[in-house]
């Protein structure tokens, strides 16, 4: 059976607060890294069977800029890399 995990980038105000509140999803490790490298290794490590919806993608250059462009290329980049990626 196939879990989902959603994110939600209205909630990433910051770079600080986008890390702490991934670090609190159900299915990234204990020991995430908080930043962007880590999220890469998360979600290429992430279970086959999870299906990860990024929901308001656009927030996240809206809230935090160029940091936030590169977080969303993380997504963009695990999805072509074989994630289960919905980026909405």
């Amino acid at each position: 059976m196939k879990k989902t995990l959603t994110i939600d980038c209205r909630r990433c105000k910051t770079k600080e607060k986008a890390h702490q509140y991934l670090a609190k999803k159900k299915g990234f490790p204990p020991y995430y890294g908080k930043n962007l490298d880590a999220l890469a290794d998360v979600l290429s490590s992430i279970d086959k069977n999870t299906l990860i919806k990024v929901k308001y993608s656009k927030s996240l250059e809206k809230n935090m800029g160029d940091y936030g462009k590169i977080m969303l290329k993380v997504f963009t980049d695990a999805k072509a890399n074989g994630t289960q990626i919905e980026i909405l």
